[in-house]
């Protein structure tokens, strides 16, 4: 046996006795204390022990490089950094081999570049030496990493696995010392393990595995069989004389290749082997017995212990007495024994912290004592040790655990981290309050600001009570967006601590933290803070108090109003607690009257409101600031009326503030005469050279302007004169419009006469038209009266023309018979000589016209024979002469049947290939272990050359290069082979006599060649028919009983199924299931899980999860016990539900598509109906049934629903991974209900917890 073989032995020794490598080890070093980590936990774990385990290797390879060139090197975090420059490595490849490395070919000895500059490219020179010193050793090559590895730091992991295997390969030839195991003895911080975990995170890096070095070395070195026979003789001999010092010197033996040898156990290792010695002769003696040999020689390891079984038992006993020692050093309660043996290699126990050693001895003291309570007085064994040792890192490392936190979060504060001080706050072993996963940056900015505040580090119960309040305060975020009754909640909660919260003014504070949430959105913290939740409150109940006052004074105003008193009114508008803007002393009576007319015009009992009253002062404003501007206006354009000056009129009604509209520069003159008419007409009947204006604006209100010193007033005094001979703005505005009207009339008619004409013309015209369409109405309203009279006088004078058109006729019959006989004959000559004449001058369009017609006809028909169900008889006998045979057809389809027998060759091609291919792989392997020889490989190399060569020959031959003989025997085949496919029952004994392992071959290899791969109808008829004929021969001869066929496997039916799912069903399986599958793994809110412990756990796992503490909840329970919980009820059920709609999509999808079932599948079915039916006449029709539903579904379809990835059903995406647990469990479900539902079985036979619900 090899050394690999006895490491292997070794491995599942360690497996039966509680270790298994590193594999057990990482699934020991988990949270004993909580039985049910999620899926995120073990992994984050299994990172973090790889990343010590790592570290373990750096400390190892440190101190042997150490021993090695006898310096101190720098820490074992900074190391792999040292080794890049490789003055380290060259330095120990001078060690082992200073003729190959000498010191002074070393660049950069004294690190003098390196420190300066860093690396430079000539340093590599340093890595290659190193690595031609491995190679000069005799090292294999099998462990050096690239050069590229060590200078660019691509994988510094591969260097440190290369001197592992240095350091072992070196100890066997006796030049350096064996490495240190430091797993698990070796102390490490928790930032330092944190740090090289995150540093094998960001490249990605396979770790090797250290554990298999023995064994790639044994398998890579060239082994002295010879030595190592006569090392195993001797360790064997004095294991006969009972000599334990000689046992022990002959195991000590390195031509024995035995590893992990101690010599504390020296007896131990002495008893042990002779044990296994006896009870292997034993069992040899045994065989004898039972056995007789002839002429084979007895082989003298059926006696003696082979190297594999020595190694097995030193590891056996290696792990059986440190455990003894563990358990005397308990027994006598001896920390130093204990520490000697919780650290030896051969146990290999995780996570040992000696600082935690009495707290250990008490533990496993306390536990020993139980379990001998109990009556067991065994050994603890390594699991035990290890889960207690964990039990006891728990409970001693909490309050380090906070320590560590707070410095991370510190750390996390200072360096901006975001990430990290996440990370930190959701550490469950700090055991903060729950933290929010879309609130972290609220957590983050609201920390930084108060250790600012505080200006020092923060303290774990400020960083806990921070949590409780932020979480709060994320809460409140959340609830914003919900209703009023959530949000008040979240405010009146105790941990958020916000004063002064008014329940009725829940509505204004959701829409004030909305309106500030949106305003945050393009900041980093989207959620508003407790400062700012404080403010927003703060304001809004300040502005509610402000409404409140305002709406008083509101009140006051509609009071006043209905009072009529101005200034009051004045007063109110005045007050700074309503803020109105724009309020004027002068124009009091305007807002009153603006004011009042508002609130008249509101419905009885309706007070006015503040907007309003704002947009009526608004109002008052602007109608006062227009009456000045009009009064402005009047009086310049009544002066330049006076003045009777036409410039200064045009500027007046051009240039002032407020315009007149529609003015006409060129009409100056007539406006003035207008205008001067209009004044002289007006000073007749009034007063005139007043000082008072009396302007109206357009509301109706009255503004009084003095002409003098441009004073306005809004109510008439006494002292008040009014110039009655001024015109006023509306009366200019008029006479403007009137003038300007006028004049463009004039100028309009004189420059469109013509069309005034026309115009006229066509009104004239319209009017006629009128009167017609007046008098046609008058006539058809009185139709039927006109109709009775016209009738009555048309009888009456067709009774008498016909009367005497009869008379005629009779009298002159057979002229007239003549006459109409010529008149036919003349008009039928004329209209075909009329056709003729036509038809020849258009002839050519006739003809296209035909042509065209043709081709739609031709084309309709084409698309009728292919396209229709049932095309016409007519349309098939247009396209019926296509199938007559022609040489093109000839010349394709021999073209054809070549590229067919290509194929087919190089389908056989390929298989040979395949096969060759694993033969030599076979042969490589018997080379790499020393079986055969080198030649024997180069001899099968140069066969399958020689066939490949040979193949290539025989196809590009063809049947041309073929003798007479050959071609006879090929005629002879040909025979043969047509004989076997139209007689099937040949094939089809042969089948049945074939043995179910070649099945699969035999059916690649000979039937579906011998089918040509069913290319053509034919071939598939052919192929067809056999299936059928081994089915009937199988169910007749083979099959006892129906159920034979359900539950082994006739081969005749795994020839359909496996040909009908890979070739000619694949695509109906595909197009079928693709779409609903797809929809099925898309659709995440489908989880499908009838189990009910499964569901419990996965709920209490989301409850810790949820809530960032291990539930009280007990973890292993009964079905019975899950479903008592009412979650459990309502998820079980809602599964259910999901379960039940899936597979009624799933069950009518197949049903509506039975028609699309290959035709193959649905042949073999109605042919096994028959053969059963025939085979078992008892039988019931609904027993078979069953079983030819099994055929169609289970074998054929339900593996491709349960397993869809496998089928190429639909399409996966390699780098996500494939399909998750929870889809495949889903489509496993769905896929068992309808195999349930297929063989007619009931479900709750195999749900029996479904009936607890």
């Amino acid at each position: 046996m090899s050394v690999e073989e006895a490491e292997q032995m070794e491995e599942l020794v360690e497996v039966a006795n509680g270790s298994n490598g590193e594999a057990i080890d990482d699934l020991e070093s988990g949270d004993v204390t909580d039985g049910h980590m999620t899926a995120d936990e073990m992994d984050q774990k299994r990172k973090q022990n790889m990343a010590y385990e790592y570290l373990c290797h750096l400390e190892e390879a440190k101190k042997w490089i150490e021993a090695c060139i006898d310096e101190e090197l720098p820490a074992t975090t900074e190391l792999e950094e040292n080794l890049q420059n490789g003055v380290l490595l060259a330095k120990l490849g001078h060690f082992f081999a200073p003729k190959v490395v000498p010191l002074k070919r070393i660049y950069d000895k004294e690190l003098t570049r390196f420190k300066q500059s860093g690396l430079h490219y000539r340093h590599t020179d340093n890595v290659v030496q190193f690595f031609g010193a491995c190679e000069n050793a005799g090292l294999p090559s099998i462990f050096y990493p690239d050069t590229s590895d060590v200078y660019d730091r691509k994988n510094m992991p591969k260097l440190i696995y290369c001197i592992h295997a240095l350091s072992l390969f070196l100890h066997k030839l006796g030049k350096a010392p064996l490495i240190m195991d430091l797993v698990g003895t070796a102390q490490f911080s928790e930032e330092e393990i944190s740090a090289m975990r995150a540093e094998l995170d960001k490249y990605g890096i396979q770790m090797p595995a250290f554990g298999k070095i023995g064994g790639i070395l044994a398998n890579e070195m060239p082994v002295d069989e010879a030595a190592l026979h006569a090392a195993v003789i001797a360790i064997n001999d004095a294991l006969d004389r009972d000599d334990q010092q000689g046992t022990f010197h002959a195991l000590s033996n390195p031509m024995a290749l035995l590893t992990k040898l101690d010599d504390n156990f020296v007896s131990a290792y002495h008893e042990a082997l002779r044990s296994a010695k006896k009870m292997k002769g034993a069992d040899s003696s045994t065989a004898e017995d039972t056995v007789s040999v002839k002429t084979e020689e007895k082989d003298i390891y059926d006696v003696i212990l082979t190297q594999a079984e020595i190694q097995a038992e030193i590891s056996v006993t290696n792990l059986k007495q440190t455990l003894k020692e563990a358990d005397n050093a308990l027994l006598e309660r001896s920390l130093s024994k204990l520490k000697s043996s919780l650290t030896s290699s051969h146990l290999k126990l995780l996570n040992i912290n000696l600082d935690n050693l009495e707290s250990y001895l008490d533990a496993l003291l306390k536990l020993h004592e139980e379990r001998q309570g109990d009556g067991d007085f065994s050994l603890l064994n390594k699991q035990d040790i290890q889960d207690t040792i964990n039990s006891v890192n728990m409970d001693c490392n909490f309050e380090y655990q906070k320590n560590i936190s707070v410095d991370k979060i510190n750390k996390a504060l200072n360096s901006r981290n975001r990430d990290a001080l996440f990370e930190a706050l959701y550490d469950p072993k700090a055991k903060y309050p729950p933290v929010l996963n879309f609130a972290s940056d609220l957590y983050f900015e609201e920390f930084a600001v108060i250790r600012e505040d505080k200006g020092e580090d923060l303290v774990y119960a400020e960083v806990h009570g921070g949590v409780k309040v932020l979480t709060a305060v994320a809460k409140v975020n959340k609830a914003i967006s919900s209703s009023s009754e959530e949000l008040l909640a979240c405010l009146n909660e105790e941990d958020v601590h916000i004063m002064a919260v008014e329940a009725e003014n829940i509505t204004v504070y959701q829409q004030d933290m909305t309106s500030a949430l949106q305003n945050k959105q393009e900041m980093t913290n989207t959620l508003l803070t407790h400062s700012e939740l404080q403010e927003i409150i703060d304001v809004a109940n300040d502005n509610v108090k402000t409404e409140q006052t305002r709406l008083k004074l509101v009140e006051e105003i509609n009071d006043v109003l209905s009072n009529a008193n101005a200034e009051d009114l004045f007063v109110l508008l005045t007050n700074e607690a309503l803020q109105f803007e724009n309020v004027f002393p002068e124009l009091a009576v305007l807002y009153y009257n603006c004011l009042a007319k508002l609130k008249n015009s509101h419905p009885e009992g309706q007070s006015l409101r503040w907007n309003e009253i704002q947009s009526a002062i608004n109002l008052a404003d602007a109608q006062a600031a227009h009456g000045i501007l009009v009064a402005k206006a009047v009086t310049a354009i009544n002066d330049a009326v006076t003045e009777a000056s036409i410039d200064q009129l045009c500027s007046a009604l051009t240039e002032q503030e407020l315009k007149v509209k529609n003015v006409n520069v060129n009409c100056c003159k007539h406006y003035l005469e207008k205008l001067d008419e209009a004044r002289k007409e007006r000073s007749n009947n009034g007063k005139e050279g007043a000082e008072w204006l009396n302007v109206e604006l357009p509301d109706g209100t009255e503004m009084y302007y003095n002409l003098v010193n441009g004073e306005h007033r809004w109510e008439v005094t006494d002292d008040m004169i009014f110039d009655s001979s001024l015109l006023t703005w509306d009366e200019i505005q008029n006479l403007i419009n009137q003038s300007t009207a006028e004049e463009e009339r004039k100028v309009f008619l004189n420059s469109n006469e013509d069309k005034i004409i026309k115009l006229q013309s066509a009104y004239k015209g319209y009017r006629a038209r009128k009167q017609y369409t007046d008098r046609l109405n008058y006539l058809k309203n009185q139709e039927p009266q006109a109709l009775k009279i016209q009738a009555w006088v048309k009888g009456v004078q067709q009774k008498k023309a016909y009367k005497t058109r009869q008379k005629l006729f009779q009298a002159n019959e057979g002229s007239i018979i003549k006459i109409q006989s010529a008149v036919r004959s003349f008009l039928t000559r004329k209209a075909y000589k009329n056709r003729l004449n036509f038809l020849a001058n258009q002839s050519d369009s006739v003809i296209k016209i035909q042509a065209a017609w043709r081709g739609k006809k031709t084309r309709s028909d084409y698309q009728s024979l292919m396209f229709a169900e049932y095309p016409p008889l007519n349309v098939v006998r247009k396209f019926a002469h296509l199938l007559d045979q022609s040489d093109t057809d000839y010349a394709e389809e021999i073209e054809v049947q070549k590229q067919r027998q290509e194929i087919v060759a190089a389908i056989r091609h390929n298989q040979q290939l395949e096969k060759d291919a694993s033969n030599m792989d076979i042969k490589i392997g018997l080379l790499v272990k020393n079986r055969i020889t080198l030649e024997e490989v180069v001899t099968h190399e140069g066969k399958m050359s020689k066939k490949e060569q040979g193949l290539a020959c025989a196809v590009s031959a063809g049947l041309d290069s073929l003798n007479k003989e050959s071609h006879e025997r090929r005629k002879a085949y040909e025979h043969l082979f047509y004989q076997l496919q139209v007689e099937p029952q040949y094939l089809a004994r042969l089948i049945l006599e074939m043995p179910q392992q070649q099945s699969t071959k035999f059916i690649e290899s000979v039937i579906l060649t011998l089918y040509n791969y069913a290319s053509n109808p034919r071939d598939e008829y052919l192929l067809l028919k056999l299936f059928s004929t081994s089915l009937r021969q199988e169910i007749m001869q083979s099959i006892e009983n129906m159920t034979d066929i359900v539950t082994g496997t006739p081969l005749a039916i795994k020839m359909v199924v496996d040909f009908h799912r890979n070739a000619r069903g694949h695509s109906y399986l595909r197009d079928m299931l693709n779409p609903l599958i797809t929809s099925l793994l898309e659709d995440t809110s489908v989880k499908i899980n009838t189990n009910p412990t499964e569901v419990y756990k996965n709920w209490v796992n989301q409850q810790e999860t949820d809530s960032g503490v291990p539930s009280q909840l007990p973890y292993d329970v009964t079905n019975e016990e899950a479903l008592k919980h009412k979650e459990i009820q309502e998820l079980m059920e809602e599964s259910i539900q999901q379960l039940r709609s899936w597979s009624d999509k799933f069950l009518s999808l197949i049903l509506s598509s039975l028609d699309h079932i290959p035709y193959g599948m649905r042949y073999i079915s109605r042919v096994m109906l028959q053969s059963l039916t025939q085979k078992f006449p008892e039988a019931s029709e609904k027993d078979i049934l069953k079983i030819v539903g099994n055929l169609l579904y289970y074998r054929y379809i339900n593996s491709t629903i349960a397993a869809p990835d496998a089928y190429d059903i639909i399409d996966i995406d390699i780098e996500k991974g494939g399909l998750t647990p929870d889809q495949r469990r889903n489509l496993g479900s769905i896929a068992k209900i309808l195999q349930f539902a297929a063989s007619n079985k009931g479900v709750c036979w195999s749900y029996e917890y479904v009936i607890l619900l």
